[in-house]
């Protein structure tokens, strides 16, 4: 049984549920299943500057997705199975190191290139928090909280964007997501 995505006000009371993610070329509904390996490739953190490889993140048995939205404002949540809690644990270590290497611009200028800049908060084995800021062109203004929970062979991951200089409450978020990977 695929366990059950976060409900909308597991990530705050003026969230809900975003069918299709806006996009209406996509499934109606706002819980989807993906393709693993479609799912590794988004879990790369593009603009990186530090990162020099792509990382070999282990294949999900199954992932289900939800996407939510308030106002101008979207979240995310992956829930992934893995074979097993050697597996699910290898892929904390690995998401870790990734973003371990994305350090924010010393300068930025009319011709820096994108970059996102991740700074982590806390990383173990079974929790990560992190969040993420872009620079240089193309950049975006706001930024995205990332909380990231593993119990035994599934993890959860949840990524809530927010206004600038909001952090939003992730706490709620992190239980719901422990709960979700209980199951």
């Amino acid at each position: 049984m695929s366990p059950s995505l976060p409900e909308p006000s597991a990530i705050g009371s003026d969230w809900s549920s975003n069918p299709n993610g806006g996009d209406a070329n996509q499934s109606p509904s706002w819980q989807t299943t993906r393709d693993p390996a479609e799912t590794n490739t988004g879990l790369v953190p593009i603009g990186c500057s530090g990162l020099k490889a792509i990382p070999a993140f282990p294949l999900a048995r199954s992932v289900r997705q939800g996407q939510y939205v308030s106002g101008s404002l979207n979240a995310v949540v992956l829930l992934l199975e893995y074979d097993s809690a050697a597996t699910a644990s290898h892929f904390m270590a690995v998401f870790a190191a990734a973003i371990a290497h994305c350090p924010a611009p010393k300068t930025v200028t009319a011709t820096t290139p994108y970059i996102r800049a991740i700074t982590t908060t806390q990383a173990s084995d079974v929790s990560i928090r992190d969040y993420w800021v872009e620079y240089g062109a193309g950049a975006g203004k706001t930024t995205w909280h990332e909380v990231v929970v593993r119990n035994g062979s599934k993890v959860g991951l949840g990524d809530v964007e927010s206004a600038p200089g909001v952090t939003p409450d992730l706490e709620q978020l992190a239980s719901a997501l422990g709960r979700a990977t209980s199951r």
